[in-house]
């Protein structure tokens, strides 16, 4: 049995400061903001629209074109969009006027593909915008919706008829600024589609403006848009090497596992890296390996010291994140890397600059090695600032200083860390930060309190009913220790009408309780049920989760409520704003969510 105590839980974001006092290089670095700029590699920019539209039925991608002149039947937009989702061809596109926020009807699509799409569609007036979207979907209601859900996991629109447009029956749709937009029920007319020509080059051509992206979140980045077969295959010709290896700043994570993106093409492949950090930053880079011919096997990086002229980082603080690291009990362990043919395979690597570090250059190596190929070396140079940066960076999420994370160890000890304090033991009373635990004479909770508010209305009781009455756990003499700032421990047994009972506990620094109950006998006895009674103060318990209750949901605590196991559910929580108590079941095999 799990118990795990919550109170209210306050969370300060600092500001911090950095001023640009000292510059050590000439060079611009990337910061958070560069792979959201608009950019255009095929002279139409990728933009993050001013204000963001409903997603349902529309998606989070549109082109944004110009009708200026037109014979009043059809136009044609050639539209290079760069996709990287697979089977393009399968989703819908649909036009909206945006003037008017109604849907386009008569819509052919000519041709798609990963790299461009060709829409003719009817314009409604001249020296109009019109809005191309081309990944529209459903919007999945609530956080619930994904799971027991009999809908796929596929929730684009898929294309149908010439005009990729629904047939299903609805409603006439509603403008672009309602809450939800409809895609339309009817189809193309099938005069207008007949009066089309075969070759939609003779057709005008509407002026391309830009993509739009709904929100930043969405913004494909430079490095979410795909090489085209062409570029890809003339870099191919200029490299015969394999892997090709290209260093990115971590502002630019790769996003693309199984091409690689127009970004690389600009900025060609590369065996050197410069980047820019601040003292006592966890600063973070990547390194792009691509196997166009055939696989790359067993990758391994090694790292030198990187030297300053007034001092060194030592190569043990350099890190591959993908074949090293700290396992989930505190033991290293180490993972081997293989590309397959045709696969992009980022390696994140880090390094902790130091507090103290004279600003300046900092100067290293990375043997880069594989079976079968030569070794490698990449240069790398890290311009180190004079400003310091508190947390380590990791309030910027852009850093990705939080990989350093994954090789952490604290709280792998039974010490508390911040903003924990150490536990007290006395006697029956076990207080942690905010929170107490009074013991009953079996071991198991008389009371509980969090932020000053009690959470029982009775002592915690396990009752065993037999044949002949119901049996509750008594005892005496449990043994209470304090074996660590952070972790507290007791146990107690008794004998009672034929039944062993025993209790084994244990308190952690954050609230955690865990119990192991067992329940024994050296004669047969006839048990009708085994049960944990737990009363709850009305403060305590105005909402209740778990158990399947309202179906993931939640809610108001009801007046009654009555559960199995079949969910499979093991656990709840009930509590108010101020306090509560989340209790798991640790009897099966099963451990899951509420």
């Amino acid at each position: 049995m799990n118990i795990s105590i919550s109170g209210r839980l306050f969370l300060f974001t600092g500001i911090v400061l950095l001023c640009c006092s000292a510059c050590y290089s000439s060079a611009v670095f990337p910061d958070g903001e560069s792979a959201y700029l608009p950019y255009a590699p095929d002279g139409i920019p990728f933009v993050v629209a001013d204000s963001a539209w409903a997603a349902d039925m529309l998606g989070n991608y549109r082109a944004v074109v110009s009708v200026s002149s037109h014979n009043g039947n059809a136009v044609v937009a050639v539209l290079p969009w760069r996709r990287s989702d697979l089977n393009p061809e399968r989703k819908r596109i649909v036009v909206y006027n945006a003037a008017t926020g109604l849907p386009v009807r008569n819509v052919k699509i000519y041709h798609v593909s990963a790299e461009k799409g060709v829409v003719v569609f009817q314009p409604q007036e001249h020296n109009e915008t019109y809005y191309i979207y081309y990944l529209p979907y459903v919007m999945r209601r609530g956080y619930g919706s994904g799971r027991g859900d009999s809908r796929p996991w596929e929730d684009y629109l898929p294309a149908s008829g010439n005009n990729n447009l629904s047939e299903e029956k609805s409603d006439m749709p509603v403008s672009l600024t309602s809450d939800k937009a409809h895609i339309p029920a009817e189809i193309a007319d099938t005069r207008w589609l007949a009066s089309l020509p075969a070759d939609p080059e003779t057709l005008e051509k509407v002026s391309l403006l830009r993509f739009e992206s709904r929100i930043r979140f969405d913004f494909p980045t430079p490095m979410g848009l795909i090489a085209t077969r062409v570029e890809t295959k003339d870099f191919l010709a200029q490299h015969p090497e394999n892997p090709i290896l290209f260093t990115e700043d971590r502002a630019y994570p790769i996003r693309l596992a199984d091409r690689i993106p127009v970004r690389w093409i600009e900025k060609g492949a590369s065996e050197t890296f410069e980047g820019s950090a601040m003292r006592n930053e966890y600063y973070v880079w990547q390194i792009g390996v691509w196997s166009p011919r055939e696989e790359t096997a067993d990758v391994r990086l090694t790292f030198s010291d990187l030297v300053g002229e007034k001092g060194s980082i030592a190569a043990s603080e350099i890190t591959c994140f993908n074949q090293e690291g700290i396992n989930w009990d505190g033991a290293p362990i180490d993972f081997r890397i293989d590309v397959e043919k045709g696969r992009v395979q980022a390696l994140w690597c880090g390094v902790q600059i130091p507090e103290t570090a004279h600003p300046g250059k900092y100067r290293g190596q990375i043997t880069f090695t594989a079976d079968g190929i030569r070794e490698r070396i990449i240069d790398v140079t890290i311009h180190v600032q004079n400003e310091i940066i508190q947390d380590k960076g990791e309030g910027d999420l852009w850093r990705h200083a939080r990989l350093a994370w994954l090789n952490s160890t604290i709280g792998i000890d039974d010490e508390p860390v911040a903003p924990y304090r150490a536990m007290e033991v006395d006697k029956e009373m076990i207080r942690a930060t905010d929170k107490t635990v009074l013991l009953q004479s079996n071991g198991l909770p008389k009371a509980i309190t969090v932020n000053g508010r009690e959470i029982l209305e009775k002592p915690f009781r396990f009752v065993v009913e037999t044949q002949q009455g119901c049996v509750t756990f008594d005892a005496s003499g449990a043994v209470r220790e304090k074996m660590a700032g952070g972790l507290a421990v007791w146990n107690t047994s008794s004998r009672q009408e034929g039944i062993r009972f025993e209790c084994e506990g244990r308190m952690e620094f954050d609230g955690y309780i865990r119990y192991r109950m067992r329940v024994s006998s050296s004669e047969t006895v006839d048990v009708k049920d085994i049960r944990l009674c737990c009363d709850y103060t009305p403060r305590a318990s105005e909402y209740f989760i778990g158990i399947g209750y309202e179906k993931y949901k939640g809610g108001f605590r009801p007046t009654h409520y009555r559960w199995d196991w079949k969910g499979p559910w093991d656990s709840f929580w009930t509590g108010g704003v101020e306090a509560g108590l989340h209790t798991e079941f640790l009897g099966g095999s099963y451990h899951g969510p509420l």
